[in-house]
């Protein structure tokens, strides 16, 4: 089974060994933007179009700069083939009017949030529907140094550059979806974004989102300039405060000090894997249950 890979960077190369993982069937092919780009292990390189089209695929990981989806959705839309896109779907409200307007419907398409599928994530999920405590109020908080993500100079990747769709608001987009996975769409949104330090080049590095909701508000703070990397959901109820830790693993009741859930290993990888078995069943059932581009579509008119 042949898989295609548009933009061949460290998620896309992920995607690529947790597959390989799952079977020896999959075969890679990788649009490349250059002939002097580097080969990568066994992926097959391909350089124009035509090459593309001359080849049936399973199906394609879009995990090119950001900017680059729709241009990629357009094109790849005419294949007929599923398309897994990493969020976030588009950069702006223009792009967001453009797929809209154009009418474009791809056969099946899934935007990559991988939150959704935490093990953290997972548990508190069903331990809110099982108890249905009275939320009173929700934070969630993520910062982290954006230098330590990218093993080249980080103001040179697309996160440095708003016209790249780069910003912390966009790049971090899990917090704001992982919140609607957990609670719904919120009613009303309140948004701050701004660029405080030197970290990129013009692109925002810290964002406050306020998501209203009818018994509760859940504010979502993000950055990309916090040296000791913090990333924590508290959920606060009328007789305790949830903390789910996932730097750390576990999640806390810090009024009746007990601990509630806790995993060893790396549960950002398994978040992947789990994400990964999912696509591929949806490929098989021909269905996307979740983030399809409707609700994606939503959920970035709640952001830009």
């Amino acid at each position: 089974m042949k898989i295609l890979i548009i933009g061949l960077g460290s998620i896309a190369r992920k995607h690529i060994n947790i597959l390989k993982e799952i079977s020896s069937e999959f075969k890679f092919y990788a649009l490349r933007s250059s002939k002097l780009s580097a080969n990568w292990r066994d992926v097959t390189n391909l350089y124009t179009w035509e090459e593309v089209k001359s080849n049936h695929y399973y199906f394609s990981i879009i995990s090119c700069p950001s900017s680059l989806h729709l241009k990629f959705i357009q094109k790849l839309s005419n294949l007929e083939i599923p398309l897994m896109v990493e969020k976030p779907l588009f950069v702006s409200k223009n792009q967001l009017n453009t797929f809209i307007e154009s009418n474009i419907k791809p056969p099946m398409l899934y935007v990559a949030f991988n939150m959704r599928f935490h093990p953290l994530i997972i548990f508190i999920k069903q331990y809110l529907l099982e108890l249905k405590p009275k939320i009173l109020e929700v934070n969630s908080y993520c910062g982290s140094y954006l230098p330590d993500w990218r093993q080249i100079n980080h103001q040179k990747t697309y996160s440095s550059f708003k016209n790249l769709g780069g910003g912390v608001h966009l790049d971090l987009m899990h917090e704001p979806d992982y919140l609607i996975h957990l609670f719904g769409m919120p009613f009303k949104v309140n948004k701050s974004y701004r660029r405080v330090s030197d970290i990129t080049k013009d692109s925002y590095d810290y964002s406050n989102i306020t998501f209203g909701y009818k018994d509760f508000s859940a504010q979502i703070i993000l950055n990309y300039y916090r040296r000791d990397k913090k990333r924590v959901l508290e959920i606060i109820t009328s007789n305790s405060t949830l903390e789910i830790d996932f730097k750390a693993g576990r999640i806390v009741d810090l009024v009746n000090k007990c601990l509630i859930f806790e995993l060893k290993g790396d549960l950002m990888m398994e978040s992947y894997k789990n994400q990964m078995n999912y696509w591929l069943e949806a490929v098989e059932k021909n269905h996307v249950s979740i983030n399809d581009y409707i609700e994606a579509n939503e959920i970035l008119e709640k952001i830009l």
